[in-house]
């Protein structure tokens, strides 16, 4: 009986420390870039063609006007982080305060383009404010509830729509 109850208790702890371990690792996959299809709830989907599509419109941006939007959203994501307000906020809109977004916005309809290639990958889904800010086609803009990742997918659907027609 006592080999019994030690082995289950072994075997327990032993699943409970690899589940861990396979926490961990998922915890860590998740922080990587997903560029896979992408959808939403209510069926809204981006197929890889959808994001080839947005990729070949940023790449059409000129590399000045890149270079200026990767820095400016270097320094708007580290005064978000920096921020103790900005990273307790359960709200993205809020980081729309912090001066280093108007730098962002005063370039105009021309980073729609880089914004959008960035909402592909999952965690840049805090740019939606500012796409929302920018985008001048409130058509564009979507008014329907759900997650805001889910919200950024349908930005995307949205805007390469818009293009085509």
């Amino acid at each position: 009986m006592k080999k019994t109850f030690v082995l289950l208790i072994m075997s327990v702890v032993g699943l409970v420390s690899n589940d861990m371990i396979a926490m961990t690792a998922w915890e860590k996959s998740s922080c990587l870039p997903q560029t896979a299809l992408r959808t939403t709830d209510d069926g809204v989907a981006l197929t890889a063609e959808d994001m080839q599509a947005v990729k070949d419109k940023a790449a059409a941006v000129s590399p000045e006007i890149r270079q200026k939007f990767d820095k400016a959203l270097t320094a708007w994501r580290q005064a978000i982080e920096g921020n103790a307000r900005m990273r307790m906020s359960s709200s993205t809109y809020s980081y729309m305060e912090l001066p280093e977004s108007e730098v962002l916005k005063s370039m105009g309809g021309e980073i729609i383009p880089l914004i959008m290639e960035k909402l592909l990958t999952r965690d840049n889904f805090y740019l939606l404010p500012l796409y929302e800010a920018m985008q001048t086609d409130k058509k564009l803009v979507s008014k329907v509830a759900g997650s805001e990742q889910e919200r950024a997918v349908l930005a995307v659907r949205l805007w390469l729509d818009a293009g085509k027609a």
